[in-house]
């Protein structure tokens, strides 16, 4: 009996073990395939989808328009960061700039935290912040795509360059 419970722990470790190397294994296969697959969007053609938030709405669509802004920027910034990251084989260098960025969305939101701060109408405040969010994840994907292209200097970059000339 005892060498029958050995022999099903033994079994039960082994496959949590293989399970968790197949676990890893799957997101290493991820990050270095899922570049290949994917399709780049086109920024430009994303930003051009902001919506045009104007006074002439009421505060409440006001408030869902910047919001909505918010959302696709900060996705616009996260899908350059993810297209840096699929471009750098250099771990270290990979870290200094997951650094760089996170250090840079603690200062975004911490700006963005006290132009809330400045206003006493929450609404008037939500929409304040909203703005100011969505101007600088704009500012980040300029920033961004600079980056990329100073970095990697793909051809996507020369169509790009050669359209702001």
């Amino acid at each position: 009996m005892q060498r029958h419970m050995q022999n099903i722990s033994f079994f039960v470790i082994i496959s949590v073990l293989l399970g968790c190397a197949f676990f890893f294994s799957q997101l290493t296969n991820l990050d270095q395939g899922e570049s290949a697959n994917t399709v780049t969007p086109d920024d430009d053609e994303m930003v051009d989808d902001m919506p045009a938030c104007t006074g002439e709405m009421s505060q409440s669509e006001e408030e869902a328009c910047y919001s909505e802004a918010v959302q696709i920027s900060e996705k616009l910034v996260n899908d350059a960061v993810d297209r840096i990251l699929d471009m750098e084989a250099n771990s270290d260098e990979r870290i200094s700039f997951m650094d760089d960025q996170f250090d840079w969305e603690e200062s975004r939101d911490a700006d963005c935290s006290y132009v809330y701060g400045q206003t006493d109408d929450t609404l008037e405040a939500g929409i304040r912040e909203s703005i100011c969010l969505r101007d600088q994840n704009l500012e980040r994907l300029d920033q961004l795509e600079a980056f990329y292209c100073d970095w990697f200097g793909e051809g996507d970059c020369l169509a790009s360059s050669a359209q702001g000339e």
